[in-house]
């Protein structure tokens, strides 16, 4: 596995129990190859639930890495993708139409994206692991 950061707590430990749950079970490195990640970072940060998340996976391996973001502009250069929004339009974006919401809440200003396809191959991931 990719080394372990610190204790991770709210949106980062939230992220890490779906992922690890599905690399101890075996089944991440199949779903990578699935979608054929080799490598993908996505960055999610939540103005209403801090801190961020930054999402590494490496599909070689079968493995990924989350470290907890506190400063955005520090962040935002190590991303693939990037999603800025709330928790509420997350949850939102999560359920349902993802492509249709995800439009709304670009044109209405909701969100912030950065780097669309990173972004769609990450929520493929999600739906893969059942969140």
């Amino acid at each position: 596995m990719m080394e372990k950061v610190e204790q991770l707590e709210d949106l980062p430990a939230i992220i890490y129990s779906a992922f690890w749950l599905t690399l101890e079970m075996g089944f991440l490195k199949q779903i990578l190859q699935e979608l054929n990640i080799d490598k993908l970072s996505i960055l999610i940060f939540l103005k209403d639930y801090k801190p961020g998340a930054l999402i590494k996976f490496d599909g070689e391996k079968g493995d990924f890495f989350i470290e907890p973001v506190r400063d955005l502009e520090a962040k935002i250069g190590d991303a693939d993708g990037i999603f800025i929004g709330t928790m509420k339009g997350l949850i939102s974006l999560l359920h349902g139409q993802p492509l249709l919401k995800g439009f709304w809440f670009l044109i209405t200003r909701k969100f912030k994206f950065k780097g669309i396809k990173s972004l769609l191959q990450f929520l493929k991931l999600l739906q893969k692991v059942a969140l």
